[in-house]
């Protein structure tokens, strides 16, 4: 039997170096069937000059060359460059992961193993752990099962996922792929998982299928966080809540932004709250609610949204 197909979709953007480690990790993958495609949102430090001379170095587990795509975008789009990588792709299944992070040696194989035996699967999220635990904390074994299939983590609601490490089913995408064009970043998983889930798909948490994640040494700005998790918690509301719902989370969202405005001394709340009723018209023409089981049961931290001032 032919192993399906995978493709790992990486985006980068001015981390040179962590993209270079984390394609020498993705060539230690024990999984005999697959493609990467890195996708470069114009990056000014060489980025795609340094992929592009090193790709031939990369052997995968049979010895052969890692099969890499590189995508070089003409400007930054944020995470829209996620939806150009896959329709470069050709993978039954995809794993997303961001230039910082990649997937352990054995991730890859066991995500298949559980897409395959459960198809209303549609996204498996990866346990993203921090890189320096790698040495000293193990990745649990499926035999822990007694040679059964593995189990997904049971919780009390609907979850979404971390974008630096999940798997996709493909079916699941809509046509322009899977994360909204207009986010730019942040919340986009938690955008795409609404429509997942009303999709009548799952995403599921298994502890045996790992990703690792480093402390990139590129920082970005303090402000860009706040503001685009913000703004896009609105966006998200208006385009997939019901009514009532969307009413109290707007509400909520407006007393956040005026609480923590006061409390951390910074206007980024007040900008994204401004420029998500500026796009308001255009995110209503996309309105499309969901179930009242969905808005209910997807387990959304609104707090956090308000944390990542620095």
């Amino acid at each position: 039997m032919i192993d399906p197909l995978v493709s790992i979709i990486m985006l980068s953007y001015n981390r040179m170096q962590d993209v270079l480690e984390s394609l020498a990790e993705i060539a230690n993958i024990e999984y005999p069937n697959l493609e990467v495609v890195v996708v470069d949102n114009a990056s000014t430090d060489g980025t795609v000059e340094a992929v592009t001379e090193r790709s031939k170095e990369w052997k995968n587990a049979a010895g052969e060359s890692l099969r890499i795509h590189l995508l070089s975008l003409p400007k930054n789009i944020g995470v829209a460059a996620y939806n150009r990588g896959i329709a470069h792709s050709s993978g039954e299944y995809l794993v997303i992961i961001d230039d910082d992070s990649y997937p352990h040696s054995q991730a890859i194989r066991r995500m298949v193993d559980v897409f395959q035996v459960n198809p209303q699967l549609g996204v498996v999220a990866f346990d993203v752990r921090h890189e320096d635990s790698k040495a000293s904390v193990p990745v649990p074994s499926p035999d822990n099962w007694m040679g059964g299939p593995m189990k997904p983590i049971e919780q009390p609601y609907l979850m979404s996922f971390n974008g630096a490490g999940c798997g996709v089913r493909r079916s699941v995408l809509p046509v322009h792929g899977l994360y909204a064009e207009n986010f730019f970043l942040y919340n986009n998983e938690l955008d795409a998982a609404y429509r997942i889930w009303d999709q009548g798909y799952e995403i599921q948490f298994f502890k045996e299928i790992v990703a690792y994640h480093r402390q990139s040494l590129t920082n970005r700005t303090s402000k860009r966080a706040p503001f685009f998790y913000v703004r896009n918690a609105f966006w998200i509301a208006w385009t997939h809540l019901p009514l009532t719902h969307m009413l109290r989370v707007t509400g909520l969202l407006l007393f956040y932004c005026g609480v923590y405005t006061i409390e951390q001394k910074t206007d980024v709340y007040l900008q994204a709250a401004m420029q998500a009723f500026r796009g308001m018209k255009d995110i209503f023409s996309k309105r499309k609610p969901v179930s009242d089981r969905v808005a209910m049961q997807l387990r959304v931290p609104y707090p956090v949204f308000f944390t990542f001032y620095r």
